[in-house]
C-alpha cells in the first residue's frame, strides 16, 4: 500500500480501467503545476464535450465471427483483424522471454514510489519487440498509421499485446499450480506436485516457441530459481482464501524488485534458499501436495537471506585465509 503523500499509480489505473497510453497522460498531468492541472481539467472537459457524440455512435465490438478480441473496430465502417501471423509472432515473443525468465515484472509498469516506468516490465518489453518489426510487417499486419504513431492504431496494439500478454500469464500460472489446485490448465488434481525440473518441462509443453536452446536438458539455474520462486509465491496467493484473480502478480513483481535492488549478494543467497525451499517442500516430485510439510514458512525471510550473505562471507574469507 503507498504511504500517505504517495500517489498509488497502478491501483488508480485499475479502479478506472485505462489503458496504457491514458495512464500515462494521467501521470504527465500530475507532475504539472497546479495551474496547468486546472487547466487541463477545463481542456479535457471541452474535449469530452466535443468527442461525445462520435464515440457514442461507435459500433459494438463484433463477437459473432468467432475471431474474439482479434477485432477490433479501427472506425465506424472498417474492422481491423489482426493476422495469425502477427498474432503468432507477438505469442511467440512472450511465450520466449516468459520461458528465459526475462522480465523484471509481469504485471507492474510503473515505479510504484515515483512512477518511473519500468522498461523490463513484460508489456514494455513486448511493445518494444513490435516497434522493431520490420516497416513491411508493420504495414501489413498492424492497423494503418501504427507506423507514424497514429494515436488510435498505437491503442488499437496495445490493447492487442495487452490481451496476449495476459492470457500467456493466464496459462503460466495454471502451469504452476499443477497438482496444487485445479486451475484452466490442469482442470484435475492428478499426481505429485512436480520438482522444479519437471514443472520446467510442463511449463515448457504449454508454453512452445520457436528459438528454444538446441540443448533442452541444461536448464540455466537463474530460470530454475526464477519458476520455483514464482510457484511458491503463486501457491501461497492460491492458498490464502483471495478471491481476487491472478492478484499474485503484484506480490510476485515486488518481490523480485526487491532483490534485484539489493544487489547480487542479496540475490545469490536469496536464489540459495528459494531452491533449498523447493526441495523441502516438492522433493524430486515424489509426494502429493498434502503431504508437504507445513512446518516452515513456505517463502525465505529477510533475516534468514541477510544470515546466509555473513555465513557465506565468513566461509570465504576462511577458504582464503583471512
Amino acid at each position: 500500500m503507498a504511504g500517505e503523500g504517495l500517489v498509488d499509480y497502478e491501483m488508480l489505473k485499475n479502479l478506472f480501467h485505462l489503458d496504457h497510453q491514458q495512464d500515462e497522460a494521467a501521470r504527465n498531468i500530475l507532475k504539472m503545476s497546479q495551474a496547468n492541472q486546472r487547466a487541463a481539467i477545463v481542456y479535457g472537459i471541452i474535449s469530452l464535450q466535443s468527442n461525445q457524440s462520435s464515440v457514442s455512435a461507435l459500433p459494438p465490438v463484433d463477437h459473432s465471427s468467432g475471431l474474439g478480441s482479434s477485432v477490433i473496430h479501427l472506425d465506424r465502417s472498417q474492422n481491423f483483424v489482426f493476422s495469425d501471423l502477427i498474432r503468432d509472432n507477438i505469442k511467440n515473443f512472450i511465450r520466449q522471454s516468459i520461458m528465459e525468465c526475462k522480465p523484471e515484472t509481469y504485471s507492474l509498469q510503473y515505479e510504484s514510489d515515483n512512477g518511473a516506468i519500468i522498461n523490463g516490465s513484460l508489456v514494455r518489453l513486448t511493445t518494444q519487440h513490435v516497434s522493431r518489426l520490420t516497416s513491411q510487417l508493420k504495414n501489413d499486419h498492424l492497423p494503418p498509421g501504427f507506423e507514424t504513431r497514429d494515436p488510435q492504431a498505437v491503442k488499437l496494439v496495445d490493447r492487442f499485446v495487452h490481451e496476449l500478454v495476459k492470457l500467456e500469464k493466464g496459462t503460466l500460472r495454471g502451469c504452476l499450480l499443477k497438482n496444487v489446485v485445479p486451475n484452466s490448465v490442469n482442470r484435475l488434481i492428478r499426481g505429485n506436485v512436480p520438482s522444479i525440473n519437471q514443472l520446467y518441462s510442463h511449463i515448457q509443453h504449454h508454453l512452445p516457441h520457436s528459438g528454444e536452446a538446441s540443448n533442452e536438458s541444461q536448464v540455466a539455474t537463474q530460470v530454475l530459481v526464477r519458476f520455483a520462486y514464482m510457484r511458491l509465491e503463486t501457491i501461497l496467493f492460491a492458498k490464502s482464501g483471495s478471491k481476487a484473480r491472478a492478484a499474485q502478480w503484484g506480490p510476485i513483481d515486488k518481490q523480485l524488485m526487491f532483490v534485484k535492488d539489493k544487489g547480487a549478494d542479496y540475490y545469490l543467497s536469496w536464489a540459495e534458499l528459494i531452491l533449498q525451499n523447493d526441495r523441502y517442500f516438492f522433493g524430486s516430485g515424489d509426494r502429493a501436495f498434502d503431504q508437504v510439510p507445513t512446518d516452515r514458512p513456505i517463502l525465505p525471510l529477510v533475516a534468514e537471506v541477510q544470515d546466509l550473505i555473513r555465513s557465506n562471507a565468513q566461509d570465504r574469507r576462511s577458504r582464503n585465509g583471512v
